[in-house]
This record gives C-alpha cells, structure tokens and sequence, in this order.
C-alpha cells in the first residue's frame, strides 16, 4: 500500500496501484527488468507488462512471477514503416486507456519515445521513463540516422512537456546529454547503475572447471558497434606473436539493427579459428565459469552492460573501453583495462597482459565482485527503482 495526497492535503490509501511495464521485447523484459517487477509485486503493486511476444518460452516465465501478460501485436523493434509505427502508438494508447495505470514505466529509447506519446495523448498519471543506454541512435552519424535523431528529441521534447514524469538513466554521461539538451530536468533524473545481478547465482566458479589456455569471452548481440571487428583483429596480432589463448563470441546477429554482422562473417571468423562462434547462450552462468577475461571493445550507446556485471560478479577481469557506460562497471587497472575505442593495437596489449598474467587476472576479478556487491547487487538497484514509484505516487 502506498500513501497520497487528496485535494485537502490530508493522505489517503492507494491500495495496490498498478505499475504496467511498457519493454519492446519479451526476452528483454525477462532479463532486464523482470527482478524488478517481482519486487513491485511484493510490495503490493499489480504489475503488467506490454511487450511483443517473441518466443513463447517467455510466456509461463512472466505468468509465474504473478505478472500479467499483455501482448503487443504491432510492435517490432526495429520498425520503419510510418503507417505501421501509427498502428503501434494506437495500440499502446488502447492499453493505457483500458487498463488506466497509476504508473507506467517505459523503458529504452523505443519504448520511452512511443509510450510517452501515448501517455501524453491518453492523460496517463504518471511515468517513468528508463533510457538503458542511448545505442545506434545516438552513436551513427549516418544521414537517416541524423534525420531520424533530431526527429526523436523534437518528439520528446513535446511528449515530456507538461506531463508527471521521472527519468532513469544508467549512467551519468547520458544523463547529462538529455540534461543540456533541456529535454529533461536534473530535479527529474534518477541515476540507477544498471538492471541488477543477483550475486547468489552469479558467483565466483570453482577453479577446477578452467583449462591451461586462457579463455576470452564476448558475450553481446552481434553488431560492429560492439568492438567486435576490432577484436577480431587484434586476436590477429596475438595470433602472429604465437600466444595460446582462446576467444569465445556468444550472441546473435540483430537482423533488425543495421549495424549488425552477418551469420556468413561470424561463421567465416569460425572456420578460420580466429574465434569460435556459439550463437546464443541460454547458460550465462556456465559460460563464465569456464572463461577467465570478459572482452567488450564497444563504441555503441551502452547504460551499463549487464553482461560486464554479471562477469564481475564471477570475478572475471574486464576488458572494455572508456565508453560511458562500460566504464562505470570497468575500473581501469582496479577490476579491468580500459581501452580507447576502435584501438585494436591497445586492445591486443591488454589483452596480450591479462593472457600472460594469471595473478592480475584474480587480482582484478576479486575487485569487480567487490564492487558488485557494493553498486550494483538486484536489490540496490530494485529498491532505487521502488523509490522512483513511490516519489510519483
């Protein structure tokens, strides 16, 4: 139960108010914000998700955590078609209408742009808008994507006005983007590290389960913008120096991002022993528990990598670059190495360091769960968001 005030001052009781998640994708939801919404619910909220319906294994995941289920039909996440995207903005707006949620919490840049456009048009109460990192939006410089960018801030710009609305933002640097643009307020932004790891699943592996040969892994969505050329190349450099290491690439290509790499280009980089290519991995866990480095060169819009928090809540050391976002997990030459972006020689010598150096490598890796624990544990980060829903009711 929540307290509020009525036009007198005086408080009243909103018993079990409804929080409804408004997330692109089912898979995301479930491993990005599910925690989150579990903890609501045992609060005494009534939570709902409206989210596309990618695989129904998702389905019985959301229906047990007592989460209602409320399919959208129109969304894609990588939508163009205007027509179509109007179809999707009228089926968010039928949602709100119908089920008239005391907050909504819209999370990530497509999510934030058409539910605020929903809640403006719908007079919704309250939201809550989670921008988990700014990606190939704010990062291409391409002529569409430059359209497209100055279309989105005009929008927000618009939507936000006028309207009861909070922001959470993963990382400062973003946050400091939307502040000087006077998109947002300061007095509105909530600066909440990441979704959270649980530190009793992800935890330091028994060392009998690793190999004489160090084990890379980059675990991500298969895009350019993820380093992952860069890596490739600086595995070259190490190769021709005649260092035994491996590098594991765990994700799939995004069909619906233009920055993505083919299946022909990972599976070319596989036969050629450069790395070895697994696809998906429904198994965080036990990959990391067979890697020794955790690899992200990115120059993408990232929040906070989870998969750099969950790597350090196994007391992997990081390598990463000096990005926002991947450096609020990544501390350099105190739980990883950081490296600039897109520089493949830096990238191979830190690589070449950690490769050679089992010592710095479980020096480093007892630091980043320390400071997992400390910043970035589930509940941390679940109880800052409560807070944020609590200031708006």
């Amino acid at each position: 139960m929540n307290k509020k005030k009525n036009n007198s001052g005086h408080q009243t009781i909103l018993k079990n108010p409804k929080l409804l998640y408004l997330v692109t994708e089912d898979w995301y939801f479930c491993s990005h914000r599910l925690s989150i919404a579990q903890t609501a619910k045992r609060e005494g909220y009534d939570v709902y998700v409206a989210t596309r319906i990618t695989d129904k294994k998702y389905i019985p995941i959301i229906d047990e955590a007592g989460i209602t289920l409320l399919p959208l039909k129109k969304m894609t996440r990588g939508g163009k078609n205007p027509y179509t995207e109007l179809c999707v903005i009228a089926e968010i707006m039928r949602i709100y209408k119908t089920l008239k949620p005391d907050i909504i919490h819209h999370v990530a840049i497509k999510g934030v742009l058409y539910g605020s456009i929903a809640a403006k048009l719908t007079r919704m109460k309250a939201t809550v808008n989670a921008l988990a990192g700014l990606g190939h939006i704010f990062v291409s410089n391409d002529l569409f994507t430059r359209i497209l960018r100055f279309f989105i801030l005009f929008v927000f710009k618009v939507s936000f006005s006028g309207v009861k609305v909070k922001f959470i933002f993963q990382n400062p640097d973003d946050r400091k983007v939307f502040v000087d643009l006077n998109i947002v307020n300061t007095n509105d932004c909530y600066l909440i590290k990441g979704s959270g790891v649980n530190i009793k699943k992800f935890h330091p592996p028994d060392p009998g389960g690793k190999t004489d040969i160090p084990s890379l892994i980059l675990a991500a969505r298969m895009l350019w913008y993820k380093g992952v050329g860069e890596l490739v190349e600086a595995i070259r450099i190490l190769k021709k120096k005649g260092l035994k290491f491996r590098v594991i690439l765990a994700g799939e290509p995004d069909l619906q991002n233009p920055n993505t790499i083919s299946k022909e280009q990972l599976q070319l980089w596989h036969d050629e022993n450069i790395i070895e290519w697994i696809g998906f991995c429904g198994d965080m866990i036990s990959l990391f528990s067979k890697s020794d480095i955790a690899v992200l060169p990115s120059y993408y819009g990232e929040g906070v990598p989870k998969v750099l928090i969950e790597a350090a809540a196994m007391e992997l050391p990081i390598i990463t670059t000096n990005m926002p976002g991947c450096s609020e997990i990544a501390r350099n030459e105190i739980n990883g190495l950081l490296v600039p972006p897109k520089d493949i020689q830096a990238l191979a010598d830190a690589m070449e360091r950690l490769i050679n150096n089992v010592q710095l490598r479980q020096n480093l890796g007892r630091e980043g769960r320390k400071i997992v624990i400390n910043e970035f544990e589930e509940s941390i980060v679940n109880s800052a968001t409560l807070d944020v829903y609590k200031q708006l009711l």
